[in-house]
């Protein structure tokens, strides 16, 4: 029987990197909302001379806070945040959230609330938040929306990448039920689109072309589809009138180039509106 050859050095070497690697790639708890979390994301957390500050003084500060910087920090549950009555802005994007519980309920001021990229099922529990302006739920797993939930006051909504998108309802019917809203997922409302009927409920029925469709377009495309559609239309207009042995189609064009300086008008007012929401001073 051959003996065992001794483990070489370099060997032993690639088996700790590889433990290493192992103990890298395992799943992280879910970090707990404290206040100590919210201080040291907001980096107040610390004296200047980097001690940790008392826990009576640390708390005095979180309440004063209204600018909530809480992304990509793995939380599940929202549980600690009523310490946060004054939040005007909050960032949950990029962590493991499943559920909307009624947490927000203490934040009455909230104008602005990402929770995109999360395991979201269903919108719930927002409706109370009657100040808020913003609304990401992006990239979730939100099957059907119920528009009762999502707040009146609501201006910029972004449900884009969840299944309920990929509806061929669901654009007007969620234009329809929220008048305040100017932008839907990154794309601007037309008064054409509120003008518009549209089914009830907001789900995941929909051909295989309409599937199809939705999910090739990036937010921002149909935007831009929209101006590209007034330009293919005065090109049109163009060569239609040069056919019927028209020269000047100045007059009948002029309705057309003020549809296009219209839609890029409230695009610009759109996202002068964002720029000052995302920038209110805390």
């Amino acid at each position: 029987m051959m003996a065992a050859e001794p483990l070489r050095e370099e060997d032993a070497d690639a088996l700790a990197l590889n433990e290493v690697s192992v103990e890298a790639s395992a799943p992280r708890k879910p970090t707990r909302v404290t206040p100590f979390l919210i201080a040291e994301s907001a980096g107040i957390a610390r004296s200047e001379d980097g001690t940790l500050l008392p826990a009576d003084k640390l708390a005095e500060e979180v309440v004063q806070l209204k600018r909530l910087r809480l992304d990509r920090q793995n939380i599940q549950e929202l549980d600690g945040l009523d310490c946060c009555e004054r939040a005007t802005h909050l960032y949950l994007q990029h962590n493991i959230i499943e559920a909307i519980d009624d947490s927000f309920l203490f934040m009455r001021g909230l104008r602005f609330l990402s929770l995109d990229h999360n395991r979201i099922t269903h919108v719930a529990n927002l409706r109370a938040l009657k100040e808020l302006q913003y609304l990401g739920l992006a990239h979730n797993l939100i099957e059907e929306v119920d528009t009762g939930e999502i707040p009146q006051s609501v201006q910029f909504l972004d449900l884009y990448g969840n299944p309920c998108s990929l509806s061929p309802a669901f654009r007007l019917t969620i234009i329809e039920n929220l008048p305040a809203l100017l932008e839907l997922d990154q794309v601007p409302v037309l008064r054409e689109e509120a003008a518009q009927p549209s089914c009830t409920s907001v789900g995941t029925e929909g051909t295989d072309d309409t599937r199809e469709n939705s999910a090739g377009n990036e937010p921002g495309h149909t935007a831009t589809a929209t101006l590209d559609g007034i330009e293919g239309e005065l090109a049109d207009l163009y060569v239609s009138r040069l056919r019927e042995g028209s020269s000047d189609v100045s007059g009948e064009l002029e309705s057309v180039h003020a549809k296009k300086d219209a839609i890029i008008a409230r695009a610009k007012e759109r996202r002068a509106m964002m720029r000052e929401l995302k920038h209110i001073a805390p």
